[in-house]
């Protein structure tokens, strides 16, 4: 097991050193679009990110007075069944999206929000196969429009749907409507949110219920609170390691994983085929779910995802170009990726909102 760590460490290692084009800016990247001898004979489109009437809207949009610092730490689950907490380490949270800084309502008594990311890489002896496709294993639920920039909830919660149906043999559809509502302390503003933290709140609550149980209406709501459902439940997450696609890979083989990706004019207006980026990018700015990997019979290496901007754009699947080069991937895919860890049943428990469960684990400020 010890070798297979080191060859995959070499794998990723070997590639980035022989790899030439790094992750290049948007202002940069037209830059080089421009520069290029080879631009026009390519003729790939102009990528970076997108602007939406949405994210205008965002920009000028109030921040909320009673909005403050985000902060980090370490949670235990507040579900009736009592699991150990996993180890974790000190975060940083990095903003996944680039618009404007990211403000979030304070805890009641100025204590640090703690986190239940997992250190280490749990499939880093993984040998990967060729290729898979969860789709085909019954464990991934049908492609569902969102509204807004929602893609922040759907990722993670469509990354725990998978799990849990690779663990119990059941596949249920969780509720979206639930992150959104409910996930307002460390997360879940109006204008989008981050899939790490995502996972986090599902731990802090001790699961997720259902999408019966909990509709999604395309907007956020006041956290409806369930006094008595069924969960499915998560032991905390952990990322991939940035920029190897291997790694990427190695953890895909295993259960579906979030991913950021570039959301360039190509991918807004994806009809079918390998998109591919020609190793030109800009920054992450959609969150979608990768749900496997593959290659063609002319050998074209691709991944899979799963995309819940809706069933428009080829059924809501596309495939991106694989192994390409570029250390982040194609789309900037490998830049940023993280997935739930689970090893409990799933339970019986509640919905909560993030400031009840803080007080109900600290009590109320003097």
């Amino acid at each position: 097991m010890g070798s297979m760590s080191k060859i995959a460490g070499f794998a990723c290692s070997a590639a980035a050193a022989a790899w030439k084009r790094p992750c290049l800016s948007p202002a940069t990247a037209a830059a080089s679009r421009v520069l290029s001898p080879f631009s026009s004979s390519l003729g790939h489109r102009t990528t970076g990110n997108s602007v939406t009437t949405a994210a205008a809207s965002r920009i000028l949009s109030p921040i909320s007075s009673s909005l403050g610092p985000r902060t980090t730490g370490n949670f235990a689950s507040t579900s009736s069944a009592v699991r150990p907490l996993p180890q974790f380490m000190a975060i940083v949270h990095t903003r996944m999206f680039s618009s404007k800084p990211r403000s979030v309502r304070k805890c009641c008594c100025e204590e640090e929000l703690p986190d239940s990311r997992i250190e280490g890489f749990i499939y880093k002896d993984c040998i990967p196969p060729e290729s898979i496709d969860w789709r085909k294993k019954g464990v991934v639920t049908p492609v569902q429009n969102q509204m807004d920039e929602d893609c922040w909830a759907f990722a993670p919660v469509g990354a725990v749907e998978v799990i849990s149906a690779i663990k119990t043999g059941k596949l249920i559809k969780l509720s979206e409507q639930q992150v959104i509502d409910c996930n307002d302390l460390s997360n879940g503003w109006a204008d989008g949110g981050h899939p790490h933290l995502a996972f986090d709140y599902i731990y802090r609550n001790g699961g997720l219920v259902s999408e019966e149980a909990y509709p999604y209406v395309g907007r956020r709501c006041p956290c409806r609170k369930i006094s008595s459902a069924e969960m499915v439940t998560i032991d905390g997450y952990q990322f991939v390691p940035k920029n190897c696609e291997f790694s990427l890979k190695q953890a895909v083989a295993n259960q579906a994983i979030v991913v950021d990706i570039c959301l360039d004019e190509q991918l807004l207006d994806y009809h079918g085929g390998i998109a591919d980026d020609m190793g030109i990018t800009g920054k992450p700015d959609h969150s979608a779910l990768l749900i496997g990997y593959g290659k063609t019979s002319k050998g074209q290496k691709f991944w899979t995802i799963k995309d819940s901007r809706g069933t428009k754009h080829c059924g809501g699947i596309i495939h991106i170009a694989r192994d390409i080069g570029n250390r982040c991937g194609a789309f900037g895919i490998a830049s940023n990726a993280c997935f739930p860890v689970k090893t409990s049943p799933n339970s019986i428990g509640t919905v909560d909102d993030d400031i009840s469960i803080y007080v109900k684990m600290y009590g109320e400020c003097g």
